[in-house]
């Protein structure tokens, strides 16, 4: 922790400490955690008591369950049970209150659960006036933030106005009200000074509008996709109706109907077939009054007016070509010897 963000200690005294991964608690806030690992279950039944008060640390381990000393926070908030329900599988779910910031001084036991001197600690406020224009600016930031999403309801605002009188717990609670990763409420929760906390609150803020800003903008994107996709596909029943009723679509179908049995009756090798009937088919899904089916009937028509398969058993006398060449040609000679070769 930076030494401008550090807080005098104002008193110790020792306590158990409840590691947690992946919920963070502020002072004066409230949340349910569910506890299954046996260090923190043995903590639970240790400490039963209804005014125990339990220091939630917060772990930056990998994995769950392998937390260590050197993983917990510096900061942590000391709290006291609301509530414990014994869940199947011998594990809990145990609703905390946060009570207020502590910092770990020293791990005095760590089996079978860790316990440590905490001490209390101040929150400082170096510049008032700074400390207002950081209060201001989040409100006027969290008001766009509520304007521009739905997940944030309007009576937040009223109760963070409440408290800009208390910057500490005003700058707890914003961040509370917001779904900020779990390592960005870690970093707040860790500023005992008022005016770091403040500003990174604000740049969360920040960070948080922007990102409502791209999803809106993604949302839109899709949204107008969709509406587009619909109004094609509406259009296109209703010009379906429409040829339907002026007999336009009879006509197409009539069309393709006749030049696929010309293409079956001509017995044409499978290549030539293929690219036929893709024409026909284009023909069978188009307006007859558009200009696109005019053209391809007449490619079509004149597909079929080739002479398919028809063969002349005419003989070429090469001597009367040859003669021809040389009349209308002089020189020469390699071009006239490969017309006859190919005629040959």
């Amino acid at each position: 922790m930076d030494n401008e963000e550090r807080g005098s200690v104002i008193a110790d005294e020792t306590v158990p400490v409840l590691p947690l991964q992946s919920t963070v608690i502020y002072p004066q806030g409230v949340a349910t955690v569910q506890i299954g690992i046996e260090e923190n279950i043995a903590l639970l039944k240790s400490n039963a008591e209804p005014d125990t008060r339990i220091a939630l640390a917060f772990s930056d381990a990998g994995v769950a369950g392998e937390v260590r000393r050197e993983t917990l926070s510096r900061v942590a908030v000391m709290s006291r049970v609301l509530d414990r329900l014994k869940l199947p599988g011998n594990s809990y779910q145990i609703t905390f209150q946060g009570l207020r910031r502590v910092e770990i001084l020293e791990i005095v036991q760590e089996r079978p659960y860790y316990r440590a001197r905490v001490g209390e600690v101040a929150e400082t406020v170096r510049d008032p006036f700074k400390v207002n224009v950081y209060v201001q600016k989040a409100i006027n930031l969290f008001e766009r933030l509520v304007g521009s999403s739905n997940n944030y309801p309007k009576e937040l605002i009223h109760i963070l106005k409440m408290n800009v009188d208390n910057p500490g717990r005003f700058a707890d609670l914003l961040c509370s009200s917001i779904n900020f990763e779990y390592a960005e409420k870690q970093r707040v929760l860790q500023a005992v000074g008022i005016e770091p906390r403040l500003q990174r609150v604000i740049e969360l803020l920040r960070s948080e509008l922007d990102r409502v800003k791209v999803a809106q903008e993604v949302e839109k994107r899709a949204k107008g996709d969709i509406e587009e996709s619909r109004r094609e596909y509406f259009l296109r029943q209703q010009l379906k109706t429409i040829q339907k009723e002026l007999g336009d679509d009879d006509l197409s179908r009539k069309d393709a109907d006749d030049y696929a049995e010309k293409l079956e009756a001509l017995g044409l090798p499978d290549e030539v077939v293929r690219e036929a009937e893709r024409e026909i088919e284009r023909l069978r899904h188009i307006q007859p009054s558009s200009s696109e089916y005019q053209v391809i009937k007449t490619y079509l028509d004149r597909f079929f007016a080739l002479p398919w398969g028809v063969e002349t058993d005419e003989d070429i006398d090469l001597r009367r070509v040859r003669t021809a060449l040389d009349d209308g040609h002089f020189g020469l000679e390699k071009v006239k010897e490969r017309i006859l070769e190919f005629l040959a």
